[in-house]
């Protein structure tokens, strides 16, 4: 059997569900063929909202893996299997004032050289993937002169966040 908690996870909230706070409990049941596959599942408990309950269903029927029950001869069978999926509105910390200030160099030839990024502020810590961006970006087109020939170019972009 695959493990229960990886069939639906956060990162599967419907979007719409999201916008519109949507958040229970749903209550499931599953039919699983002889091959563990689930073949049916229908649910027993809405969490109060339609879309999660689909949700749950889809995502359950796409990623749940069982062994099949067996019957006194040790055939694989048909059998069922109940659970509940809660649906929690993940936690969002709400930004703070700072800013993030991305320097790099493209030279001639595409290739990102001198490549820095400063964090300041409380923001800092919400906008620390932006520090990935260095390590991530190694070639880019080059910047052209005005003979659309390729020159070197120092680039800064300054990312601020002001909470007013």
């Amino acid at each position: 059997m695959s493990y229960p908690g990886s069939w639906v996870m956060t990162a599967d909230y419907p979007a719409d569900s999201l916008r519109a706070n949507e958040q229970g409990t749903t209550g499931f049941t599953v039919t699983v063929d002889t091959q563990g596959r689930v073949k049916d599942c229908r649910i027993s408990a809405s969490s109060g909202s339609p879309r999660l309950d689909e949700t749950t269903c889809r995502l359950v029927t796409q990623r749940a893996r069982f062994t099949p029950a067996t019957d006194s001869k040790d055939n694989p069978i048909e059998g069922t299997y109940a659970n509940r999926v809660r649906w929690v509105l993940p936690a969002i910390t709400p930004p703070e004032p700072g800013q993030a200030v991305t320097t790099y160099t493209v030279q001639a030839n595409g290739d990102v050289t001198d490549c820095k990024v400063v964090l300041e502020g409380a923001a800092a810590t919400s906008m620390n993937r932006l520090a990935g961006f260095c390590g991530n970006t190694k070639k880019m087109k080059p910047y052209l002169d005005a003979d659309k020939k390729p020159v070197t170019r120092k680039v800064t972009m300054t990312t601020t966040i002001a909470v007013e």
